[in-house]
């Protein structure tokens, strides 16, 4: 990584540019995931080792834990990196925010969509996960504030209105514990075509990121369910490399085929 340098991109350069195939949006909040364990900075290594085509966009937030096991990352901003090799560089830095606020996670889904837009589009959340009741994102230096459901639903309105008709996300994925529920699901109908998610805790090696963002490098034009798939398959392949594979767990959701459960539900 490079040292940080803020690079805003006018809207009439966006306006002339023909957008890339996918964006790859990674709110990363280290907690003691990160402070105790390093685990951020080692998906942030994974991230960087493919060789990504002008076709793939990644950028990832910073935030939210004491200190960083790398020599770049800064806890004491948050602070936005645009993943590309070697090349990659903090392209934004912010004040010191609490990033299980809405307001946090939404500055994040705005600085991606205006910066860094994509035809078609995918948001993860990266930390411990706490299900329908607590939510994901549990920041080390805000008292382990965590970002909550409706939180999460708050800043989706905010940035892409209330009553989104077009699906404005592929997908949204969870690399943390519990967080394939029903409530997720609904929570994100209008706003995501697919969630990718665990309903149960998740091994200590977390998604493999080096795995399937060479598999989109090497295939952009795959669609949100089929990323999914590849998040889940090499997933499963990392768990079994580690010896974690026996109790991992990881689906791909159909949001808009949910709502129906949601209706049986709520009518009993």
């Amino acid at each position: 990584m490079c040292i940080c340098q803020t690079q805003w991109l006018p809207d009439d350069v966006l306006a002339q540019e023909t957008l890339p195939e996918w964006g790859i949006y990674v709110y990363m909040c280290g907690s003691d995931l990160e402070s105790e364990n390093g685990a951020a900075t080692v998906d942030l290594s994974e991230m960087m080792e493919p060789d990504l085509p002008e076709d793939v966009t990644v950028v990832v937030e910073t935030g939210g834990a004491s200190e960083w096991q790398n020599e770049v990352v800064d806890p004491s901003y948050i602070e936005r990196y645009l993943i590309d090799g070697d090349d990659s560089a903090c392209v934004d830095q912010q004040p010191l925010a609490n990033m299980g606020e809405s307001g946090t996670f939404a500055d994040f889904l705005t600085f991606c969509t205006q910066q860094y837009p994509a035809q078609k589009q995918a948001v993860i959340l990266w930390d411990h996960g706490g299900g329908s009741i607590e939510g994901a994102a549990f920041d080390e230096l805000f008292d382990y504030d965590t970002l909550t459901l409706a939180e999460m639903q708050e800043a989706f309105a905010q940035v892409f209105g209330e009553d989104s008709q077009n699906t404005p996300l592929e997908m949204v994925g969870f690399d943390a514990c519990l967080m394939a529920t029903l409530e997720t699901a609904n929570m994100l109908q209008g706003y995501a075509g697919y969630l990718v998610a665990s309903e149960e805790t998740e091994p200590g090696c977390g998604w493999n990121y080096e795995a399937f963002l060479g598999g989109l490098g090497n295939e952009p034009s795959m669609s949100g369910d089929q990323l999914g798939e590849l998040i889940c398959d090499s997933f499963l392949e990392g768990c079994m490399e580690y010896g974690d594979y026996l109790d991992c767990t990881l689906s791909v959701v159909d949001i808009e085929a949910s709502k129906s459960l949601v209706e049986a539900q709520d009518n009993t």
